[in-house]
């Protein structure tokens, strides 16, 4: 994305992750498109205010969407395969807090299977401390997945993963600086 997005937009801004291997070869690309009214659940029943991140692996081929779905109190979304069709579910707390006093809260968001009852996984952010929350901007971020999962559904749940970090966590630490953003560096491995 670009600084005026960055700047005037940092929660609906447009980016592209590009997560490498071990040999610096990209596996999986997340894309999201920019988008101008986003941040409350209640606007996501308008399409062009629904947040959505299109996963790509090996660039070019779409494995799935993380879309976000139109809720009156709780922030919600649906996560699809490369053909459109709903998989899982992710419902997130009636509350969501961030910074030095976010002890209370719990900031989970629960991934609950086809039927929509049963949670198979969550997405939590870390509570590191009061000191650590008010003093620095870097934030700890877990995904809690079934390793029977099929591989592309767990791209899929990493997608929703950096979907919710950046329209819940994000924008407290890009209003207050003018450079680029922070790396992040992810180490996946997988048996074979």
């Amino acid at each position: 994305s670009d600084i005026c997005q960055r700047m005037c937009c940092p929660k609906t801004r447009r980016f592209d992750l590009h997560i490498v291997d071990s040999a610096n070869q990209e596996i999986i690309r997340i894309k999201r498109e920019f988008r101008c009214c986003v941040g409350c659940c209640w606007f996501a029943c308008c399409a062009g205010c629904s947040q959505e991140v299109v996963i790509e692996s090996s660039p070019g081929t779409v494995i799935g969407y993380v879309s976000q779905e139109c809720s009156c109190w709780r922030a919600t979304y649906v996560l699809k395969n490369e053909s459109g069709t709903p998989v899982l579910n992710i419902v997130g707390a009636t509350c969501i807090c961030d910074g030095p006093y976010a002890c209370c809260c719990g900031n989970k968001f629960t991934i609950y299977g086809t039927g929509g009852s049963t949670e198979i996984g969550a997405v939590h952010k870390k509570y590191r401390g009061f000191v650590a929350e008010a003093l620095t901007s870097a934030d700890a971020f877990t995904i809690r997945i079934p390793l029977d999962l099929d591989v592309r559904m767990k791209a899929i749940a990493l997608g929703a993963l950096f979907l919710i970090v950046s329209e819940f966590f994000q924008i407290h630490t890009d209003l207050h600086r003018f450079s680029l953003p922070g790396f992040c560096t992810l180490l996946l491995t997988t048996k074979l």
